[in-house]
This record gives C-alpha cells, structure tokens and sequence, in this order.
C-alpha cells in the first residue's frame, strides 16, 4: 500500500481527478448559491426598509412642516414682535409695565402652543433685555439674566449651520432632548429676539419605532450636527451600534446601505436622508435576521454536498479495488527492473489493456538488456580511446625531447640558425599540440604565432616583414587555438604577386567595443569582388565536398560552433592594394585563465 501514499500515484491522481471534476463544481455552485440568496435577501430588505423609513421620514417631515406653520401669527402679530424688541433688563424694569409685557409675551406663547399636540414648549428669548420665556414656565428667575452658557438651546442657535431648520438640543427648563426650529426676529435687519418651537424628542422617537422590523434590530435619527433620536433606550450595546454605524458614514461610497462589525456580529445598515428637514433616518438590522433563508438554504446543500461525498468515496473505493490488483502488479515489476534484475516478466492479464501494459513492459525489459550491453561495448572502446590519447601526449613529449636535442646539438656545432629554428619549431608545436587542449591562452597563441612567422622568415628569405600588436588586456583570456594560423599562412601564400620585393603583414589582436578583435592586413596582391563572393559562398555550402578554402571553412565552422556566431569572417580587398581577414568573438565568450 506504500504507493497509496505516493501524490505522484495513479490511484492519488484518479482520487483528485473525481473529487476536482465532481466535488469543485458542486462548492462553486454552493457558494454562488448562498451569495445569490443573500443577495436577494438583501435587496428585498433594502426595499422594505427603505419604504418603511420612506414612510416615517414623510410622517416626521409632516408633523415639522404642520408645526412650522405656528411660527407666522406670532411673527406677524406688532404687539408681541414691539414688546419682544422694547423689553427692558429685569434690573431696569418698571414693575407694572414689565407686568404687562411679560403676561402679553406668556399669553402669546402659550396659546400658540396649546394649539397642535407636538408642541411642547415655544421659547422667546429678548437679545436688548438678555431675558428668555417659555410658554411652559411662568416664572424663573433663571431666564431673568438668560446668557448663552445656561443651557444647550441658545448654545446650539449660535453654532448651526445657516440651512439647517430643525436640531437636537436641550430645554431651557429640565435639560431634556427637543427638536427645536429658530426664527430670526429682526427689526431692519437688527435682530432682537429668537422664537423657537419645541418637539418633545419622545414623541418623535415613538414615530421611529414604528419603523423596525424585529426586536433585534434599532432605529435612530440625526440632524445636521449627528444629534441622535433613538427609537429605543440606548444601552451599551445600542450605543456601540450608534457610534460605530456613524464613524463608518463618511467613508461609505453608498451610504444608503453598507455593512459594519459590532463586537463580532454583522449589521446591515439602511438610511435616508430627508430633502425637507436635512435629517438622516437609520435602521440597523443583524445579518442574521435578514440572511435567514440563505443559511436554511446553505443547510440543505451542505446536506446534498455530504451525500454526493459519500458516493464519490464509494465510487473511489470500488475503483481502487478494480485496478489495485494489476497496478500493484506493475510497480512491482518496476522495482524489480530498478533493482538491476531485467529478467523479471509480468504475466498475461484477462483485461485487454492491462495486457497491453504488461506486453509492452516485457518488451521494454529485452530492449533495456539490449541497450546496457551496447553501453558497455562502448565503455570499453571509449576506454581504450583514453589509452590512445595517453599514449599520442606521450608522443608529443617525446618529439619535444627530441627537438630540444637536435636545438642543442645545432648549438655545439655552431649552426646557430638551424638552432634558432628548431627552437622556433619546438615553441610552435608544443604551443599548438597543447597536449591535446583545444584552447590556449592569447599570451601562448602570442608566443606560437611568433615562433610560426619566424620559421615562415627563415623559409622565405626574408621575402616579408610583420608587426603583430596585442592588447595587454587579453593576454590572459582563453580562445580557440586553431583559428589564427591559417589566416597568417593565406595571407603569406596568396599575398606575393612579385610586383613587391617585401610582402608587409599587419596582425592585430585587441578589444574593440567589447568584443576581441582579430585581423591579419597585407599590402600584398589583393583578392577580386567575385572571388570574395565565391569564398563567401563556400562558407555557407554545407553540400559542398571540395576542399578549396578548406582552412577559412573550418575557421567558420569552428566560431559558429564554439561562439555561437552567425558572423565570422570578414574580408575586405582590392585588387593589386589589400587585402584583411579579420573576425570578432564577444568577450564574454572567452574564459580567464585561473
């Protein structure tokens, strides 16, 4: 059962497979499922609720508007406006006039606002007497020297912004929460006094309760300001709800419906703006409460999911008694081959492609016997390869040696230039031999050419002269020792046409934008355009068979070859004038001698 546990296993992969194609698909469509579901839940909560704040934002504005309408016969009427403007300070009054006055402002104000059930209280506060009525109270001596710091109702008229109609404040009387309207009184743009009409901000909270589907969820209000009407009392848990849902509005790209966290539990929140009154209406609403008959769905297909799990592992379990037998079978085989025994065979099976395989792995076994006993036929004959190749550097040795003899024996005898060139010849092929190496150094490939040109001066009589430069950077890079001399021996034996005593050769080896550059110039007899296109096409010929400019050929194969060049030699000439070869290798391409 080992191979079981092996993911590279064909019964793993056929585990995978089933459960990929049958059980993948099923989890897409449960997810797209569930996520479709809420989805609608979501729109059809988003409906409802929108409706229902559509409902109460208009029942609120309603009540408002209704109310507002109390503020015109007491800004119309001269004797309330004449007395709010001309009222003295409590401390300069005249008894029986600031009587008078006072009972005529109470009076006005209390039967304004025993006329609509919303009113609670209406306020007049007289800016030249610094002094504040209420219809609600007859008398207090607090309102007598009224300042801006007594109470949240003077407070927030001062900080409001200029379009902002109704606010949530304090009452002047008890500190309770009201929803309070200011008009300005003025008198040819002078103000004088404010009037205000009160709402009980209960009242306008039993509105809001109206509003909310469950007992789990909450609704509130707020004004320009995020004052807060809450359709419930706020406890801790309501008040996290609260500041959580309006620290996350400014940040909404939607604030008509987005999600928030409160202490781990997802809220849904809806709201609504009121064009009329500027007021902001929410509900918040569990997750769960809405997403009900998503979770009942996503129930019953965890339910299906689990029965067709079920099935698929029975459906595994029969397919692995099926193919266990002869797979088993096979792997054996296997280790048994890897083990070295090739003589192991497997038997017919009853099944057509089990049969198959096994055929198939016999045949494998004899070709595998077949294949290691040519391998080791060539082992041995790559064997005595080595041998041979020992053997030829012993060779060599031994004509260095014997070269070196003869150099000296020149010596003793006084033939001084046959010495010279024996030595020269000895440099030249203990440098080209290279025991073997087919790179050199450029410092070696130097000192080689050298030795060959001066054998080359000796065997001509002086018929040439040469000036070889190389740049001091590149003596110690490796390039391919058998590119450079056949270029020189062409140049020696084509350039001479007799029409110059002293044939003057030319060989530059150096960096040329970083690349290494080598060329051989002569001022010799030249080459013709067609014979240049000839050895170019020579080049490219890989049918050709002849050996006429066998050396260039062998040059170009060799930098293709070795440096991966898709140009190699350059040939530049004019008849009777010139003639240069060069060529250029990356300097990448050749390695440093360590």
């Amino acid at each position: 059962m080992k191979f079981l546990h092996s993911k590279s296993s064909l019964l793993v992969k056929f585990i995978f497979g089933i459960l990929f194609i049958m059980l993948i698909p099923f989890i897409c469509l449960l997810a797209v499922t569930q996520i479709r579901t809420q989805e609608m839940e979501q729109e059809s909560a988003r409906t409802y609720l929108s409706a229902n704040l559509a409902t109460v934002s208009g029942s609120i504005d309603g009540i408002l508007t209704n109310v507002e309408k109390f503020y015109v016969p007491m800004l119309i009427d001269n004797d309330f406006n004449n007395t709010v403007k001309n009222l003295s300070p409590y401390i300069e009054r005249d008894l029986y006039q600031d009587f008078q006055d006072s009972n005529l402002i109470r009076d006005t104000l209390l039967t304004t606002a025993i006329t609509n059930n919303y009113i609670d209280s209406i306020y007049v506060y007289s800016c030249p007497a610094d002094r504040l009525f209420s219809s609600k109270v007859s008398w207090n001596p607090l309102f007598h020297h009224y300042k801006r710091n007594n109470t949240g109702w003077l407070d927030a008229y001062y900080t409001k912004e200029k379009e902002s109609n109704w606010l949530l404040t304090s009452s002047a009387e008890d500190d309770k929460p009201i929803l309070t309207s200011y008009r300005e009184m003025k008198d040819h743009q002078t103000l004088f006094g404010i009037l205000s009409i009160n709402i009980d901000a209960v009242e306008i909270a039993h509105q809001l309760k109206n509003v909310t589907p469950d007992t789990e969820s909450t609704c509130f209000m707020t004004d320009t300001q995020l004052n807060m009407i809450c359709a419930s009392e706020t406890g801790k848990k309501e008040s996290s709800i609260y500041q959580t849902v309006l620290k996350a509005v400014p940040s909404q790209e939607n604030p008509d419906f987005f999600s928030v966290k409160v202490h781990g539990e997802k809220m849904f929140v809806f709201s609504l703006v009121s064009g009329e009154t500027d007021f902001r209406y929410f509900i918040v609403t569990p997750a769960s409460s809405i997403n009900s008959v998503s979770s009942t769905v996503s129930s019953l297909l965890r339910w299906y999911f689990f029965w067709i799990f079920l099935l698929i592992v029975l459906f595994i379990l029969l397919a692995a008694f099926l193919f266990f037998r002869p797979i088993k079978r096979l792997i054996e085989g296997m280790r048994a081959v890897q083990g070295g025994d090739f003589d192991a065979r497997l038997p017919h099976a009853s099944s057509y492609e089990i049969d198959y395989i096994n055929e198939h792995f016999n045949s494998m076994t004899e070709n595998l016997q077949i294949l290691i006993c040519e391998n080791y036929e060539q082992q041995i004959s790559r064997k005595n390869a080595e041998i041979q190749n020992i053997l030829n550097q012993l060779n060599e040795h031994f004509l260095y040696n014997t070269l070196d003899s003869i150099r000296w024996m020149a010596r003793l005898e006084d033939a001084h230039k046959t010495s010279d060139m024996v030595l020269a010849l000895a440099k030249f092929y203990r440098i080209n031999l290279s025991f073997g190496q087919a790179f050199i150094t450029i410092s070696q490939l130097v000192e080689m050419l050298e030795s060959y040109l001066m054998l080359q001066k000796i065997h001509m009589e002086n018929q040439f002269t040469y000036t070889l430069n190389c740049d001091e950077a590149l003596l110690n890079r490796k390039v391919l020792r058998y590119l450079f001399q056949p270029i020189i021996e062409n140049s020696l034996v084509h350039g001479r046409d007799g029409s110059r005593e002293v044939l003057d050769l030319q060989i530059t080896l150096e960096i040329s934008n970083g690349q290494f550059h080598f060329c051989v110039r002569d001022n010799g007899a030249g080459i013709s355009p067609q014979m240049i296109q000839q050895i170019y096409q020579s080049l490219t010929d890989d049918s050709s068979c002849s050996m006429e400019h066998f050396a260039l050929k062998m040059i170009h194969k060799q930098l293709q070859l070795e440096y991966h060049l898709t140009e190699t030699l350059l040939i530049d000439s004019q008849l009777g004038s010139y003639c240069q070869v060069e060529f250029y290798i990356p300097l990448s391409e050749l390695e440093e001698a360590i």
